[in-house]
């Protein structure tokens, strides 16, 4: 029903099939529950607690669920279903299905997708939520923690091998010892778990099928002024927005501090 509708699209904040990748660990009851208790709703079956949800107003529900999210780094993750209606299949398939993509025309439109130097430094804002501190980010039990967590997104059947491997990666000669982990390597790899690796996954699947659009992939590097005094220097999540959507009003302010 959407097929003609848009020409060209920016996919940004992660990629499609991260979400796909999301449903290998996230406890999805947990979270239904979590909802419930919030608005004191009681009840013996799914469909009586669906029922109570009803009830508020949409503002009440989105109150009360943003002060729930402040309480997780991951907040209250409700991922999208597969209803066959508006999502009709697994996401990772369909980019690779031909005929889906010509059907519903998307062959034809044009897609701009990257990252920043600097993804993982969202992990910063983290910290509070998983019971970390600024020094945590030196322990190699933090790194290998968080290792794990993207490891699990990834693959099916992780091994101690891959684990090392992955940590000779960013770590080099200190992968496997007690020794400080630097910030920069911490920040490098969970930038590239939580983004830039189903970036340049996705970007993959959607040129490995015939198209007739465009497809774009860039890495943002601009050495933001606004960002040289903090802890981590460069493009930040989020800081491609500036140069989007004739941000006029963004682009006058960076002259004026650039």
């Amino acid at each position: 029903q959407a097929k003609g509708l848009f020409k060209r699209v920016f996919l940004q904040s992660g990629a499609p099939q991260f979400v796909s990748n999301m449903e290998k660990i996230l406890d999805k009851k947990a979270n239904f529950l979590s909802v419930t208790e919030l608005f004191g709703c009681e009840g013996q079956t799914t469909q009586e607690l669906v029922a109570c949800l009803k009830r508020p107003t949409a503002q009440d529900f989105h109150n009360k669920t943003n002060e729930l999210a402040k309480t997780s780094a991951l907040g209250v993750m409700f991922l999208p279903c597969i209803d066959g209606d508006f999502i009709k299949g697994n996401l990772k398939e369909l980019a690779q299905d031909e005929q889906f993509l010509w059907d519903n025309g998307i062959g034809d439109i044009d897609v701009v997708m990257g990252m920043n130097e600097q993804e993982g430094s969202a992990l910063l804002l983290m910290l509070p939520f998983l019971g970390a501190t600024d020094q945590s980010l030196t322990q190699p039990d933090f790194f290998h923690n968080i290792l794990g967590f993207c490891l699990q997104l990834f693959v099916l059947e992780s091994s101690e091998i891959l684990k090392q491997s992955v940590d000779f990666f960013y770590r080099g000669a200190e992968a496997g010892t007690n020794a400080s982990v630097s910030k920069a390597s911490l920040i490098d790899m969970y930038g590239d778990c939580l983004l830039s690796a189903s970036i340049v996954e996705w970007m993959d699947l959607l040129t490995s099928v015939p198209r007739s659009a465009n497809t774009y992939l860039y890495v943002l590097k601009h050495p933001f002024v606004f960002n040289s005094q903090g802890p981590i220097p460069g493009a930040h999540h989020g800081d491609e927005l500036f140069f989007q959507f004739d941000n006029d009003h963004f682009m006058k302010e960076l002259a004026n501090s650039e």
